[in-house]
């Protein structure tokens, strides 16, 4: 027998842009079959299970484009970080790291590249499709679109090595992406700041974005993200030109204050591409600081050939002395630096392996240790292993808000999964709700219209989402329901696991998955496939 809802009394944004208008949603069996505007909501009985939605916004779940929780599924523990903002889908696998696919001969390469990232307890899996499996059999609490990354590729075909590929390297590749666009991958994402992916060139990029074509997404962690921040735009549009993939930019930022103020001469060079016929899309989250790896504060040459490498040339005087010099020259380095864009005040330690240093920043870990910052730098990463992830706070808010207001730009968390413990970056929990409650309410940087489009029309329409992202007949019924009053963050960079504020419920496929802010205890999400 099917099942039937109705939504009444719905302040409806459906996702496409367009303004929004009172109405009903009726529901059978998990997707919708009729939207209808109140000036004809009169014709139609409501049906014995129906949501009274008066006072509030009913718009389509929200689709995280960038997002880290590739091993959600595997803990123990529901992850409901995402979906208590009403996120219902995430994009994962970005910046080049997955955990899939293993070569086992060079399993440990893999796992030096991603360190504190992804806390994999075990690796039950060798290739791309056998680690889709290991997931579906747990669940999901969002929907799932996996990219595969680049340093897993590389990794997996010629280790961490800070060279280009041979040809039978590449081939193999390509071979092993090939794979994983078959078993379900929605595209391929690069980490270019990133061991190995930092070693490749922009002929090895091209290579494997031709085996992408227009159905898979090339989601891009740009080289660099500060001084050099438009020849590393120029390289991805330039990959993307030459093979005609669909360019997504990640988490677009400026860093850095002396790059301050530079926001609309990106956008104008990413323009000029996208007039030329470069399908280039951006990402941006609401915040003003980053969080990567603490070991992305050295130079790439330290980073080269995996993590016990990198521990023992902090050990040696040698090696140690020349990062120094590297860390302290006021040329303008050739790596993004987070080290000099934020300055060591502005490097704080987030999580770790041990958790000792949580929440300090390298000014004050080298106070504590009578050093100075580099020292403590150093000291952090190799007591920890390099399993240390930082807060960086090097942007500014003006660029952020320009970023976010472009037509075709799209909301991204970069949140990772809920175990990395620690003092995570507030943007885990918070984006969704910022987005809406400071910079749509408070600010009026953009209208609530245009901000869910950018959460939810143009992240299905780019990344080839099926049947989700609007609030049409025949789409699925993930759909949020919200406050626009009141919605709001409930966390910051002190307290970043707070709760959202006015987020009033959650359906994924009909049924309610978070009502009134709790989490319903039951995994309701799926592994999707391109559309």
């Amino acid at each position: 027998m099917a099942i039937q809802l109705s939504i009444t009394n719905a302040r409806i944004i459906d996702g496409t842009g367009a303004p929004a208008f009172t109405g009903w949603v009726t529901i059978e069996d998990g997707v919708i079959t009729a939207v209808t505007p109140e000036t004809t909501a009169s014709d139609v009985s409501p049906l014995p299970n129906s949501i009274d939605a008066r006072n509030a916004v009913v718009a389509p779940g929200f689709i995280d484009v960038h997002s880290h929780a590739d091993i959600s599924p595997l803990l123990q523990e529901d992850d409901i970080t995402k979906i208590l903002q009403g996120v219902t889908t995430e994009v994962v696998g970005n910046c080049g790291s997955t955990v899939a696919p293993i070569n086992p001969d060079r399993a440990d390469s893999l796992k030096s590249t991603i360190g504190k990232s992804h806390n994999v307890p075990h690796y039950d899996w060798v290739t791309f499709a056998e680690y889709l499996d290991v997931l579906d059999g747990h669940g999901y609490v969002t929907n799932m679109c996996p990219l595969v990354g680049h340093g897993a590729l590389r990794a997996a075909a010629m280790g961490v090595r800070a060279e280009a590929p041979s040809a039978k390297e590449m081939l193999h590749m390509q071979e092993l992406l090939s794979e994983a666009l078959d078993a379900g991958a929605f595209g391929l994402s690069l980490g270019l700041i990133y061991p190995p992916g930092l070693y490749s060139e922009e002929g090895e990029l091209a290579a494997l974005a031709q085996i992408l074509g227009a159905k898979h997404t090339l989601a891009c962690h740009m080289r660099n993200e500060s001084n050099s921040l438009h020849e590393a735009i120029d390289e991805v549009c330039s990959v993307a030109e030459r093979s005609g993939a669909n360019l997504q930019i990640s988490h677009l930022k400026l860093s850095g204050s002396n790059n301050w103020g530079k926001a609309e001469e990106a956008l104008a060079l990413i323009e000029a591409y996208r007039s030329r016929g470069v399908n280039a899309h951006i990402d941006v989250y609401p915040y003003m600081a980053a969080s990567t790896k603490l070991s992305a504060c050295l130079p790439p040459w330290a980073l080269a050939d995996g993590a016990a490498e990198t521990i023992s040339r902090l050990r040696s005087p040698e090696s140690a002395a020349r990062i120094r010099a590297d860390l302290e020259s006021t040329e303008i380095p050739d790596w993004d630096s987070a080290y000099h864009n934020a300055g060591p005040e502005g490097i704080r330690v987030a999580s770790s392996k041990t958790e000792r240093f949580n929440g300090m920043n390298l000014v004050e870990i080298a106070q504590q240790f009578d050093i100075d910052p580099i020292d403590a730098l150093f000291k952090v990463l190799i007591e920890e292993e390099l399993a240390v992830i930082m807060l960086e706070f090097s942007m500014e808010e003006g660029d952020m808000v320009k970023f976010l207001r472009a037509d075709y730009a799209m909301v991204g968390s970069d949140g990772n999964s809920a175990s990395l413990g620690g003092l995570p970056h507030p943007r885990l929990t918070g984006t969704y709700p910022t987005v809406l409650g400071k910079y749509v309410r408070e600010q009026g940087a953009m209208t609530l219209e245009e901000a869910v489009h950018k959460m939810t029309g143009l992240p299905a329409a780019k990344f080839g989402v099926p049947a989700r992202g609007f609030i049409k007949p025949g789409a699925v019924a993930d759909l949020v329901c919200f406050d626009p009053d009141s919605v709001r963050s409930g966390s910051d960079y002190d307290h970043p696991l707070g709760e959202p504020v006015g987020i009033n419920w959650v359906m994924q496929s009909g049924r309610i998955v978070v009502q009134q802010g709790k989490w319903c205890n039951e995994r309701n999400g799926v592994r999707l496939m391109p559309a």
